[in-house]
């Protein structure tokens, strides 16, 4: 697999020499930078879209069946004062640690090891790094590459 220019500049311009790394290692290191920066920007906006959603006021509707005049999270946490049915189902988080502790852990929902994601989040910290956002994370990814590498 050839290298982006993009990743091939950030290299060049850390003065780090990568004439011995094959390809494949090269594009694991990618990959792992990748696998942890991306998600994180992901699920910070499915959790902003999310917020967003269950707290907007929907519009007041004397004809709609469903509450409006109220957002979903006030609907949700007083359906008695709005005639509804609370059929949410109630959880036992303790059952549901338990059971992914026997099946393998948290090592089961990541992307990548526990043990890149500390080093990564100790060198986006050390970096001084901004909040990830759309805007930025190619330059974040640029920047944190070269230290990525340097730690493997």
């Amino acid at each position: 697999m050839g290298r982006t220019s993009t990743t091939q500049q950030t290299l060049t311009n850390s003065k780090l020499s990568l004439n011995h790394c094959p390809d494949y290692i090269l594009t694991s290191l990618i990959s792992d930078l990748v696998q942890w920066l991306w998600p994180q920007l992901i699920q910070k906006e499915l959790d902003k879209l999310r917020e967003q959603f269950n707290s907007h006021v929907v519009r007041y509707d004397a004809k709609k069946k469903l509450p409006s005049g109220v957002s979903p999270n006030v609907a949700f946490a007083l359906h008695t004062k709005y005639h509804a049915v609370d059929c949410l189902q109630k959880v036992d988080t303790g059952v549901v640690r338990s059971v992914m502790k026997d099946i393998g852990g948290e090592d089961l929902i990541r992307f990548i090891s526990a043990d890149y994601a500390t080093r990564a989040e100790a060198t986006y910290h050390e970096l001084g790094l901004p909040p990830v956002t759309f805007q930025n994370v190619w330059t974040i990814f640029q920047t944190m590459l070269p230290h990525m590498i340097a730690l493997s």
